[in-house]
């Protein structure tokens, strides 16, 4: 939207002025080789959303070590994969519901819900992911 600023951007200013600025409801999906890759875009969007007020959510569900460090500017909801789709999905939308309007969300990586769940849905996928809503 033309004229229309928003605070809300990557932290990387490059990728800011690439994408024309972030605006509420976007969604941004990385597809990564590693999780050290995804890391290199997840914290400075962290760090950014913090810089402007934010308090970002990251939805922490992996098995591997964490994308973005704990601190208390960075609320972190533990989902248990393990407990099914729908399980994990209610409580990810509880979240965001109990921030709306707003809010500033990161996940894990969805490969590793992929290897948890692959058995009973064969989803493959190597993607990860960070929402902006």
């Amino acid at each position: 939207m033309a004229g229309v600023k928003s605070k809300l951007g990557t932290g990387i200013a490059g990728l800011d002025r690439l994408l024309c600025g972030l605006m509420p409801g976007d969604n941004v999906v990385w597809d990564v080789d590693s999780i050290d890759d995804y890391r290199e875009f997840a914290a400075p969007f962290a760090l950014h959303a913090v810089s402007v007020g934010e308090r970002p959510t990251y939805f922490r569900f992996a098995g591997d070590d964490p994308v973005l460090p704990e601190t208390p500017d960075i609320e972190v909801v533990r989902l248990r994969p393990e407990l099914g789709f729908e399980t994990l999905v209610r409580a990810i939308h509880s979240t965001i519901k109990e921030n709306a309007p707003g809010g500033v969300y990161i996940f894990d990586s969805l490969s590793e819900l992929a290897d948890e769940w692959s058995s009973r849905s064969r989803a493959t996928a190597g993607v990860s992911i960070v929402i902006f809503a």
